[in-house]
């Protein structure tokens, strides 16, 4: 312990006795010294404390990752053998066996989103994302993206500046953070229109941003919407299946990616999220703006 490595020694004197100047020379290092030892103790309690929380963090990310991926391996199955049974051929022809089995797909499916949601937070606490980045073309990028997201054809609409439309990054991971901004925006805006817009930042950077037109974020809530299992609101999480780790995962992507995520109001109403991130691997690290 620190007592160990800052002993206080009293020894005799080399020569002569202890006079009362020397008696009331120690009596006023003893406040002190009992002072820097108490404040030692604390300190050596809280560094304790502190090492158990990280591991029992760190037992708890593991626990999480192994059940994870010991579900996803029967899941997988059941979701096989749901997607046979809705083969044409094999389909039930009364319509009460048809919605059972329509909602079994439906549950399988919210249950295996919330394991891969569950998944990636384990990467991303324990920093084990492997970056992949490679060259693309915003444009078609968006393009695609929108095609992937259910609804998002018909109310999203993309600009990206001329100078920001090749950029260099993780395409996997950056899809995935826009992803999860597009259908917070369609899930929370009801059915407003969406705009997701492109430009630079500064030499090195790009900021993406999502913008819905919707009824936005309450000042209280904004503090804590990155946070893992919030949720903006409770009621459309229990109808459409959220998870409430959406949001959290965008924060840790984008960090990942080298960038910074916030949310600012839009004009009129809404929420604007602005993603800024380096238009390629190395660049200095974008600080936190305003688009």
């Amino acid at each position: 312990s620190l007592h160990d490595a800052l002993p206080i020694l009293l020894g005799d004197r080399q020569t002569g006795k202890f006079d009362s100047g020397d008696l009331l020379d120690f009596v006023s290092l003893a406040a002190p010294a009992s002072l820097v030892l108490a404040h030692i103790d604390r300190y050596e309690e809280a560094a304790e404390t502190s090492r158990k929380m990280e591991e029992l963090a760190r037992m708890k990310t593991d626990f999480v990752s192994v059940v994870s991926h010991e579900l996803r391996t029967p899941l997988t199955g059941i979701i096989g053998s749901l997607a046979t049974l809705a083969r044409p051929e094999l389909t039930p022809e009364r319509p009460a066996a048809k919605e059972l089995l329509t909602s079994a797909r439906n549950q399988a499916d919210r249950l295996r989103r919330l394991i891969e949601d569950l998944l990636m937070v384990s990467r991303i606490e324990n920093h084990t994302l492997p970056q992949q980045p490679a060259k693309i073309q915003l444009v078609s990028f968006l393009r695609d993206l929108i095609n992937v997201v259910p609804g998002a054809a018909d109310l999203v609409t993309t600009k990206v500046h001329e100078e920001a439309e090749t950029i260099e990054v993780d395409p996997d991971q950056l899809q995935r953070v826009l992803i999860n901004l597009v259908q917070n925006a369609i899930k929370y805006a009801r059915g407003s229109n969406i705009e997701i817009v492109v430009a630079p930042r500064r030499a090195h950077q790009v900021a993406i941003a999502v913008i819905d037109h919707g009824p936005g974020i309450s000042a209280e809530k904004r503090s804590a919407i990155f946070d893992r299992f919030t949720q903006l609101e409770p009621s459309a999480t229990r109808s459409q299946g959220g998870t409430g780790l959406g949001l959290h995962i965008v924060k840790g992507l984008t960090r990942s990616l080298g960038g910074t995520v916030d949310v600012t109001d839009t004009p009129g109403g809404g929420a604007t999220f602005v993603v800024v991130i380096p238009r390629s691997p190395g660049t200095i690290p974008p600080d936190s703006i305003r688009l």
